[in-house]
């Protein structure tokens, strides 16, 4: 064998093992590699978890963006609620009105802006001034009146939203079966 061949032969062995020792070791990194991988993606899993608990804890409370009272529960412990749905009514203190469903025939005596006295069964039959702040029509499914049978004429209802125009009557949360000065009721024939 010639003095190349024979260069040629050591060089083919000192590269493979020089090749198969780089292999190893590669193998080896890529083996820790893989495993650090692991490891790690077990413990973003794992804090995916604790998020996703964290976030049904969350959900199990409920912060209102305003102050106000709690004025209706809609719902009970235990109940499913899908996403969204009202769970409780809060009322604004500061902000409430009373409603009054006005025929159409009595309409033109509460135009927008116009104050009348307000007579409160609940306190002591006391009188309080309000100011119309908003009149709508209300729906045709349940606001039709007819006035006379034989001749075909209906009256609607509407909605009339009044504020206490002098001051805030405190404590008062539901402004049921309010009377006007003159008596007649706000409900009804």
């Amino acid at each position: 064998m010639s003095r190349q061949e024979q260069f040629d032969n050591v060089a083919r062995y000192y590269f493979t093992a020089v090749l198969a020792r780089q292999v190893c070791n590669t193998k080896v990194e890529l083996e820790d590699g893989m495993k650090k991988h692991f490891d790690h993606a077990l413990l973003l899993e794992q804090q995916g978890q604790i998020a996703e608990v964290e976030a049904y804890a969350a959900e199990t409370r409920i912060e209102s963006w305003h102050d106000g009272e709690v004025t209706q529960i809609l719902l009970q412990s235990c109940e499913l609620v899908p996403p969204g749905f009202p769970v409780v009514t809060v009322m604004d203190m500061n902000d409430a009105w009373a409603v009054f469903h006005i025929r159409e025939d009595r309409l033109a005596e509460f135009p927008k802006g116009h104050e009348f006295v307000v007579t409160i069964p609940a306190l002591n039959n006391s009188r309080h001034p309000f100011r119309v702040n908003h009149v709508a029509v209300m729906g045709d499914f349940v606001t039709w009146r007819t006035t006379n049978g034989d001749k075909g004429f209906d009256m609607r209802s509407f909605e009339v939203e009044a504020k206490p125009a002098l001051f805030w009557l405190h404590g008062l949360l539901f402004l049921w079966f309010m009377y006007i000065r003159q008596g007649w009721p706000m409900h009804g024939s």
